[in-house]
């Protein structure tokens, strides 16, 4: 038995079993992504073999996206590529605004999958969101105007941040850098039927949603004329979710598994069984874990960061069944999720 390559979607479009994260853009001391960096990794990964790109809008890398494609030579209708709508973008009036932009900046007529990114809106960022759209140039016009404002209010208020900081010498900062509430007013159900427009018009081949559980997937299947075509979530064997596996599978939703090989911190990472398992049969603990992820029947998005590792669970690989099996009882003992949310205050169903 060989390893599934693709999978075929409600849609009768097939949807390759491995995907490539593309990192974000970041300028984060800690964690620098420069946009060539992007570039290169998405121009590296498509000619070693993938044909699944997965990227989301708050990653800001749309530009550098669309360059790794060009780049790399390969065909855009070879290529399989998912985008994923914000959550500042959730008003129905922002949804084609939202998607056509990602369009443009990424240069691409089309995307093959768009993605509800999660099933809530935020709040305090709806009317930066709205200008953002419609004004793409107000933020740097407007420095370029008053290139001296902020040192002239540095000096006019010398003290500001001290004095506040004696003020309120118990004030802790939030734990969140940018912390934000939930937008109760906009229903996920609202956002969804404005995406359904976007397969008609041909801007997105299929939509579907992410991080959605059974109980807002119930909700929705209840008003949508376009299903889902995919549920992208949280899976590993930490995190099997078997019950929504298996409502997926009832609903004809293809589920992708994010976080396939957990987080760098993840004791997933670590597992002694999943260690056993790998060296048992000559391959890498992500090979075990990206396997066991397609022999249930989901696709995985994998981390673009090494191309050795990503390289490897590209190579196609088929579990024992007692190796399955014995990673499948991982769960009855350990369980972790590790994209909580709780700046959002998200509740899973």
């Amino acid at each position: 038995m060989a390893l599934a390559r693709t999978f075929k979607l409600n849609t009768g479009v097939l949807i390759p079993a491995i995907g490539l994260g593309v990192p974000p853009v970041s300028r984060a001391k800690d964690r620098r992504i420069p946009p060539s960096s992007v570039q290169y990794t998405v121009q590296k990964f498509l000619k070693l073999g993938y044909r699944h790109v997965d990227t989301a809008q708050f990653n800001t890398n749309d530009v550098p996206l669309g360059q790794g494609i060009r780049a790399s030579k390969v065909k855009r209708e070879d290529i399989f590529l998912t985008q994923k709508l914000w959550n500042n973008q959730h008003q129905p009036e922002l949804v084609k605004k939202s998607c056509e932009g990602s369009l443009e900046r990424s240069r691409v007529k089309y995307f093959d999958l768009y993605l509800m990114h999660w099933p809530i809106a935020l709040k305090d960022t709806r009317k930066k969101a709205s200008e953002a759209i419609e004004n793409p140039d107000k933020k740097s016009s407007e420095a370029k105007e008053n290139p001296d404002k902020k040192a002239s209010e540095a000096k006019e208020n010398p003290g500001k941040k001290s004095s506040e900081a004696k003020e309120n010498p118990d004030k802790k900062p939030p734990k969140y850098r940018n912390p934000v509430e939930i937008d109760d007013s906009i229903d996920f159900v609202e956002t969804y039927l404005a995406m359904e427009p976007l397969v008609e018009s041909g801007k997105v081949k299929a939509i579907g949603v992410a991080n959605f559980g059974i109980k807002r997937l119930e909700k929705l299947l209840e008003k949508a004329k376009i299903p889902p075509a995919v549920n992208q979530v949280e899976m590993h064997p930490y995190l099997p979710q078997n019950d929504l596996l298996e409502f997926c599978k009832s609903k004809n939703i293809h589920v992708t598994a994010y976080l396939p090989f957990g987080v760098a911190s993840s004791p997933l990472r670590t597992d002694e069984v999943i260690r056993k398992i790998a060296d048992k049969n000559g391959k890498t603990k992500q090979q075990i874990l990206a396997s066991w992820a397609v022999q249930r029947g989901t696709s995985v998005i994998t981390e673009g960061t090494s191309v050795k590792i990503v390289e490897k669970v590209f190579q196609d690989f088929v579990l024992p069944d007692d190796d399955f099996q014995e990673i499948n009882e991982l769960s009855k003992t350990k369980q972790e999720r590790y994209i909580t949310r709780e700046d959002w205050n998200f509740e899973w169903d």
